[in-house]
């Protein structure tokens, strides 16, 4: 039996490929659009790992106005700088919990599923931040995602 991270990152390869084909718009990351769509169903955890994305995006604009960062550097520097910040992030919300309950989840949504989607994640969305914008990128994102959980659901298992 095929694991639903197997299909789902399949799916999202098929739906990256053709965003790309169809539209010439890229969904974060070959990978991403799988990921994101295993998480649709805790959308705390999808508005945090966009939130990393978007900090990390702005961390390493502020730095590349100091320290010269471009191409393969500045990629690098999306995933480290999403690394830390999420790696932090993830740190601080235990931290936030009261008695085990975040303030701020979804009713039916366990706190002990909240939190970024991956490590490598964010940093790729970051990166797609800067090369097509934001709202594009944060829309293919979602969209693909959208499509990939579709595609879940209607198999038979």
């Amino acid at each position: 039996m095929v694991s639903s991270l197997t299909l789902s990152i399949g799916f999202g390869l098929l739906v990256g490929l053709s965003f790309i084909e169809l539209f010439s718009l890229f969904c974060g990351g070959v990978i991403v659009p799988g990921y994101i769509a295993l998480h649709l169903d805790n959308p705390w955890s999808v508005a945090a790992t966009l939130a990393i994305s978007l900090m990390t995006y702005g961390v390493v604009k502020a730095v590349s106005s100091v320290v010269l960062i471009y191409g393969r550097r500045q990629y690098v520097a999306m995933l480290i700088a999403a690394f830390v910040l999420g790696t932090g992030f993830n740190m601080l919300l235990p931290m936030l919990a009261d008695n085990g309950q975040l303030p701020f989840t979804l009713p039916g949504s366990s706190n002990d599923q909240f939190g970024i989607i991956g490590f490598v994640i964010p940093g790729l969305i970051a990166n797609w931040f800067d090369r097509q914008g934001i709202i594009v990128t944060t829309c293919t994102v979602i969209t693909s995602a959208i499509l990939v959980r579709l595609a879940l659901l209607a198999l038979p298992f």
